[in-house]
């Protein structure tokens, strides 16, 4: 895969900015070409100044600001390689429409989705990369998505967690030829895994994270529907409400 097309949701917040700054730094990192429009419920200022000031200062390669319907960001989102967007803050007024309009983008884009925590800052491509592996579809559609990262990357670990420690590491979640195959791509990988029975599945990806000094986390979205997850819990929702690193997420 390669990433050419951007395209990035962002507002006029600080936590805003620093989307639309971590969409510019991509850009110039792959020679590619950013594609915007202004997130659902934003209160701030129009985007359209600071997204040409940002494509300005930076000497990017851009369209114009793209304004309209979730559909209007659907399509724009599905012809990009990759989506950027922030995490929706808990403190805002219009939480509840950034988190579904978070949703729609990872549900129904067809494309990989970056997400930038709304607290912190962060340098990407990042040199330390988690990937949470499960042998699911949505994670081997997140692997192959994040392969830029993977390789740039300094250090990838294959992190599986398990909820009995009988499961056979490989057989069940083919970890070990997953490690082979990134491997064979180029990428710097090594294996890691827990026995978590207790501890939910978002909680030991997060504290893998903090452990080994991660700078992005890779994992597939939604295994569930957004509302299965929403009744009775799920790792994407809790990763969302909680992440502490940048997210990169594919269903």
């Amino acid at each position: 895969m390669t990433i050419i097309d951007i395209a990035v949701l962002f507002d006029t917040s600080q936590a805003g900015t620093k989307v639309l700054d971590t969409a510019a730094g991509l850009a110039i990192t792959w020679g590619g070409r950013l594609e915007g429009a202004v997130t659902a419920g934003a209160e701030e200022a129009p985007g359209e100044p600071l997204f040409a000031e940002t494509v300005r200062r930076n000497g990017l390669e851009a369209r114009p600001l793209v304004s309209g319907s979730r559909a209007t960001k659907l399509m724009l989102a599905r012809r990009s390689d990759l989506v950027v967007m922030g995490q929706a803050d808990p403190r805002r007024r219009d939480v509840s429409i950034l988190q579904e309009e978070i949703e729609a983008i990872l549900m129904r884009a067809g494309r990989p989705v970056l997400l930038v925590p709304y607290a912190g800052s962060f340098l990407l491509p990042a040199e330390r990369v988690l990937i949470g592996w499960n042998g699911s579809r949505e994670a081997a559609r997140s692997v192959h998505d994040a392969m830029p990262f993977l390789k740039r990357a300094d250090n990838v670990t294959l992190f599986s967690v398990a909820s009995d420690p009988s499961e056979d590491w490989n057989i069940d979640v083919g970890a070990v030829d997953m490690a082979a195959h990134l491997a064979h791509h180029g990428v710097k990988v090594t294996l890691s895994r827990t026995v978590a029975d207790s501890l939910p599945q978002a909680a030991a990806l997060l504290n893998e994270a903090s452990d080994l000094g991660i700078g992005l986390l890779v994992t597939g979205a939604y295994g569930q529907t957004p509302m299965h997850e929403r009744v009775l819990g799920g790792v994407t929702r809790s990763l969302l409400e909680g992440m502490t690193v940048p997210v990169l997420m594919s269903h």
